[in-house]
């Protein structure tokens, strides 16, 4: 018993002399952290074209102008195609091609490519609607290095989505999650940000939509993430 008594007392008296030194380790690693994330508020404009030419088969064009640095500079334009078919009821495939004009590092304006393929699963539950996406995509530099794997990079996004049809208004609500995996070499299988998403989308007539949405981006897992907080405007008309 008086051997318990001593080792307590040695412990409680350890952990007194070195308190102060893991205060102030907590205090350099939270320090740390807050200056190595840093943060940006952006815009998004969009404009989706789409046009039905099937029952199961359908094309869109979607023009996008992003702004970043507090909406003061310019980010990037992008023009992405797409072709969307319906396998078998509230399953459908998706592929996809976009062209950016970006601004780089050097005050430039470069140019970048991107394929993607989608598999998405939705379902109306009343009200609700809950859709599962998985998205596979390839962006690369040049053209002509698509080979070239240091110089491109292939992401896996997956998203899950909630929509909520306001009865008796032509309103619909939303809110998404979205994790990108990293399926290049060598952070194969490494997250490397996500994104949560909610807004509102209002419906001008039967073939045109106003939505206004707030968006955080989260980069992880690198040096220096960024935490952007983005306002997106899309118009959408089908034609």
């Amino acid at each position: 018993m008086l051997l318990m008594m001593r080792f307590l007392t040695t412990m409680v008296m350890t952990i007194e002399r070195v308190r102060p030194a893991l205060l102030m380790l907590i205090m350099i690693m939270l320090t740390g952290s807050l200056k190595a994330q840093y943060s940006d508020f952006r815009s998004w404009f969009d404009v989706e074209l789409s046009k039905d030419f099937s029952g199961k088969l359908e094309g869109s064009l979607d023009f996008s102008q992003r702004f970043k640095e507090n909406i003061t500079a310019f980010d990037r334009s992008l023009v992405t195609g797409s072709v969307e078919y319906q396998l078998i009821k509230n399953l459908e495939i998706e592929g996809g091609y976009r062209y950016i004009l970006v601004r780089n590092n050097e005050m430039g304006i470069v140019s970048r490519y991107r394929i993607h393929g989608d598999l998405t699963y939705d379902k109306d539950i009343r009200s609700f609607n809950f859709q599962v996406r998985e998205r596979i995509q390839y962006g690369f530099d040049d053209l002509n290095s698509i080979n070239e794997l240091y110089l491109n990079k292939s992401t896996s996004r997956s998203r899950i989505k909630l929509t909520y049809d306001i009865f008796g208004l032509p309103v619909e609500l939303y809110t998404s999650f979205e994790l990108f995996i990293s399926l290049g070499l060598p952070d194969a299988g490494i997250p490397s940000d996500y994104r949560i998403k909610s807004g509102m989308e209002y419906l001008l007539s039967h073939k045109s939509s106003l939505e206004a949405g707030y968006m955080l981006d989260n980069e992880i897992n690198t040096k220096n993430p960024l935490r952007s907080h983005i306002l997106i405007v899309t118009y959408s008309h089908k034609l």
